[in-house]
């Protein structure tokens, strides 16, 4: 996909920094960057784990969500989530996570995205396909 005025990672990372409940709170961080591929990472922390000492889901899907936010509106008009369905597939057993995001399909008015989550160890966490709506 060649879309025109694509960010530099650097300007994506100042311009997400204001997202503060995933950059701030989650200590999500875009480590790469391009049209039709964007991937982030975070730290297993305490903060991120449950009651059976293992990533919470919610912490997950934050990461995914984050992806998602950078994918769909990285070249594009502002846009929405509509929906989001996440698959759990196993428990992280490394020491952060890594959300990995591709466009499944680019419309006029909506978007169609998958993103991967494994663990630094290659174990594969959760699969998130989520629609989004452009507002813009």
């Amino acid at each position: 996909m060649d879309m025109p005025n694509v960010p530099t990672l650097e300007e994506l990372q100042e311009t997400y920094q204001n997202d503060r409940f995933a950059t701030q709170a989650a200590h999500c961080r875009i480590v790469e960057a391009t049209a039709d591929r964007v991937v982030c990472e975070m730290p297993i922390e305490d903060v991120h784990l449950n009651a059976h000492n293992a990533v919470m889901g919610g912490a997950t899907f934050t990461l995914a969500d984050f992806v998602l936010a950078v994918m769909s509106n990285i070249a594009n008009p502002p846009s929405v989530t509509l929906t989001s369905e996440i698959r759990y597939l196993g428990a992280a057993k490394g020491t952060k996570l890594i959300a990995t995001g591709a466009i499944d399909k680019y419309g006029r008015r909506t978007g169609f995205f998958t993103v991967d989550v494994t663990d630094d160890l290659g174990t594969k966490v959760a699969k998130v396909s989520s629609t989004t709506f452009h507002v813009g």
